[in-house]
């Protein structure tokens, strides 16, 4: 396995993960080779090797994928592309944690070259999306149609460790910055950003939040994944 990005903020949580099946041979490659072996000595000490990439070289990223069992792309969503097509270039099988909904969409071109190549390319498996969309699956397993999926996101601030954020703060930005899509009436919408404020009671620690639109990537596949039961709206 080889982590793209791994000592990004969400690159080392996959590094962790994956340095704890003790049966996988596992790479960090990164950029930042120094945080690299840090991230690298943290999750596994030498059990990892830690290779260093840009990935806009073309030739070096597919130099570092060739042979790897499977890579996790954990960049910024602006090299999404290059990225993917690295792997079906080098014939590796392809993971990342969602694209903002219009590189997601330039990603799904790719298709027909992953299935033609037989390499598997799964899209936006984070937490969302990823874990919202299997969470939508789920809840709509059984069901002979579906009117609506909604997913909200909400947290409260951890106040003793002061200002913080999860992920790649440019990307955080871009989610309440650029204008969010929604599926209605069968047809991809643009709203402004931070449109339609709603009030909704989430489970403590957390409750009562004032959430919004924002864009993200499980509007450009949920409706594809449900377009024979309904789905006539589809909000974030």
């Amino acid at each position: 396995m080889i982590v793209l990005g791994g000592a990004g903020l969400i690159g080392r949580a996959v590094v962790r993960d994956l340095a704890e099946q003790r049966d996988v041979e596992l790479t960090i490659a990164d950029a930042n080779p120094a945080a690299a072996e840090e991230i690298a000595r943290w999750a596994g000490g030498d059990r990892i090797a830690v290779r260093e990439l840009d990935v806009t070289d073309e030739r070096a990223l597919v130099e570092v994928l060739s042979g790897a069992g499977c890579a996790v792309n954990a960049v910024n969503y602006y090299h999404n592309l290059a990225v993917m097509g690295g792997c079906l270039r080098a014939g590796v099988p392809y993971v990342d944690l969602g694209g903002l909904f219009h590189m997601t969409r330039k990603q799904m071109e790719l298709d027909a070259g992953f299935r033609k190549a037989g390499v598997t390319a799964i899209l936006g498996m984070g937490a969302a999306p990823g874990v919202t969309n299997l969470q939508a699956a789920l809840a709509a397993r059984g069901l002979e149609s579906v009117e609506s999926i909604r997913i909200f996101d909400g947290a409260v601030p951890i106040e003793e460790e002061g200002i913080n954020w999860g992920y790649s703060l440019a990307t955080i930005l871009d989610e309440i910055t650029m204008n969010p899509v929604t599926f209605r009436d069968g047809q991809f919408q643009e709203l402004d950003p931070l449109a339609e404020p709603e009030l909704y009671p989430f489970s403590p620690p957390v409750g009562a939040q004032t959430v919004h639109h924002s864009l993200h990537s499980e509007i450009a596949t949920l409706p594809l994944t449900f377009a024979g039961r309904g789905v006539p709206e589809r909000v974030v």
